[in-house]
């Protein structure tokens, strides 16, 4: 779907009910591989609806007072069909075990994701270096232990 917000100044391109996933034993750790597929790409980002479990992928920015380019649209569009494709067997199997097949290093379970995350809050990345990255490319996050398309 593609929706204007904002009088024009806004898009969302998204991918509706992607998952559902109300409640249930693995919660945490589909939460966990969603919020790490978010570090390691660019733009792609993931909404929750705690109120039915829908979980939707999409790429959204501001257009302001610019004018949107069909290759713009295009890069947006086709990057986020490439990321849902690549993504989806990996957070199906992150619903069905509880375990982040694409994780370097193994899994989710025991909370290690949150102690990292903590760790790195602190100032203390698994590189030894204060600050963080995210959004893929020069923050030497996790790009070059995971296969990430190119798209985003």
């Amino acid at each position: 779907m593609v929706r204007l917000e904002e009088n024009g100044e806004f898009i969302k391109i998204f991918c509706p009910q992607l998952f559902k996933y109300l409640d249930g034993p693995h919660k945490l750790a589909l939460m966990q591989a969603l919020l790490l597929i978010s570090w390691e790409t660019k733009m792609l980002q993931w909404e929750y609806d705690p109120t039915d479990g829908e979980i939707r992928a999409m790429v959204e920015f501001p257009l302001a007072d610019a004018v949107l380019t069909r290759r713009q649209f295009e890069r947006a569009f086709a990057g986020l069909m490439q990321m849902v494709e690549a993504y989806y067997p990996r957070l199906q199997a992150v619903i069905e075990t509880g375990v982040d097949p694409g994780r370097a290093g193994g899994g989710t379970a025991g909370g290690d994701l949150l102690r990292e995350f903590q760790e790195f809050l602190r100032g203390r990345g698994d590189d030894g270096s204060s600050g963080g990255g995210g959004g893929g490319g020069t923050s030497g996050n996790a790009d070059a232990d995971v296969p990430v398309p190119d798209a985003l």
